[in-house]
């Protein structure tokens, strides 16, 4: 821990949902790495999923930190930008665990990369996520 680099994201997990226990363990469902759509082009597809979030602090990390998340598209655009405030406990081993839902609009097939990052560092994780399209123009021509 005297590397300097505390708190830090030990992992993200995408999945379906998050189960919490009545006993407190938490558990992620159906992890996912991609998602495909097929039918009408409009509205834009939507992914509705789940993040779980684990971050470690070290000793003199408790307190309140930044989280923030962004999404970087195919195309290399970013959007979405989400920032929260996580409080980590005083303890031996603080340890946070943050569950968020979290929508998608999937407009651009390829890979999306979800950029997560802690206070001031850069990018500490990226979760690829890849989005398949078969879209249906609703004004072509039937083939």
């Amino acid at each position: 821990m005297a590397d300097g680099r505390w708190p830090r994201l030990r992992a993200v997990l995408l999945c379906e949902r998050v189960h919490t226990d009545p006993d407190g363990v938490v558990s992620a469902l159906r992890l996912v790495d991609r998602v495909a759509f097929e039918g009408p082009r409009e509205p834009t597809p939507v992914a509705a999923l789940a993040a779980l979030r684990v971050i470690d602090g070290g000793e003199g990390s408790p307190g309140v930190h930044r989280l923030r998340m962004r999404t970087r598209l195919p195309s290399g655009r970013e959007v979405g930008h989400h920032e929260m405030q996580v409080a980590l406990p005083a303890g031996p081993l603080p340890e946070a665990r943050v569950i968020l839902d979290v929508r998608l609009e999937t407009g651009e097939p390829g890979v999306h990369r979800l950029l997560f990052s802690l206070d001031e560092q850069e990018e500490v994780v990226r979760v690829p996520l890849l989005v398949e399209l078969a879209l249906e123009d609703e004004h072509a021509e039937p083939r």
